[in-house]
């Protein structure tokens, strides 16, 4: 059984003890959850999640903290699946069996105006973040955003409109990184009834409002 860290704040969410890296990943991603002690030298959870955004902070700190240090010892029965599905069962002290895990790189939402208008707004979004580099090109039906960062890593975003929504598809699937970063583009740019999917889901299987 892991150790939680003795400057954990009480709750389900815990640092591991001597479980740390100072990579900060995690706790740039947290939002304020997660603290990193100088002193201690060593991350630890500063506020457990009290919100579904603060959630969703909390689970996307999981998946990239370096060392994989931030774990999970509650038993709310959504919050496990939730880790199951995101690949993260092995975060959870005490994790549900037989759920699957699903890449969600596929998503819909609607904005208002073109969809070039929307390609646009989405590369500007995404070129704001000083790790990736981003370009724009018209392909036959979709636009496509081609995302490039630590010089040899890439992934394309396909851009289309389907009937009364859009739908940007994450190719490969397996990018985490940029579908946390598309997630904040599209928050950015006004997005609505952001729905995540994976393309192992059915048609009437319900989407999720994050990736992770």
């Amino acid at each position: 059984m892991s150790k939680p860290h003795p400057l954990n704040a009480p709750g389900p969410f815990y640092m591991e003890e001597g479980c740390c890296a100072a990579c900060m990943a995690a706790v740039d991603e947290s939002q304020g959850l997660l603290r990193y002690d100088e002193s201690a030298e060593h991350c630890h959870v500063l506020k457990q999640p009290s919100s579904a955004d603060e959630l969703t902070h909390m689970v996307r700190a999981a998946s990239v903290a370096e060392l994989q240090c931030l774990r999970y010892r509650g038993t709310d029965p959504s919050v496990l699946r939730r880790f199951a599905e995101a690949g993260l069962a092995s975060l959870c002290d005490s994790p549900t069996a037989g759920i699957r895990a699903l890449v969600r790189n596929t998503v819909r939402f609607r904005r208002p105006g073109s969809r070039r208008d929307t390609a646009v707004a989405l590369r500007d979004a995404l070129a704001s973040s000083d790790y990736f580099r981003v370009r724009l090109a018209r392909v036959w039906w979709f636009f496509d955003l081609h995302v490039a960062w630590a010089d040899r890593y890439s992934a394309r975003v396909r851009l289309r409109r389907r009937k009364d929504y859009d739908e940007a598809i994450i190719v490969p699937k397996t990018t985490l990184g940029v579908q946390l970063l598309l997630a904040d583009a599209l928050a950015s740019i006004g997005a609505s009834d952001v729905e995540w999917r994976s393309n192992s889901q059915g048609e009437l299987e319900r989407g999720t409002p994050w990736p992770v």
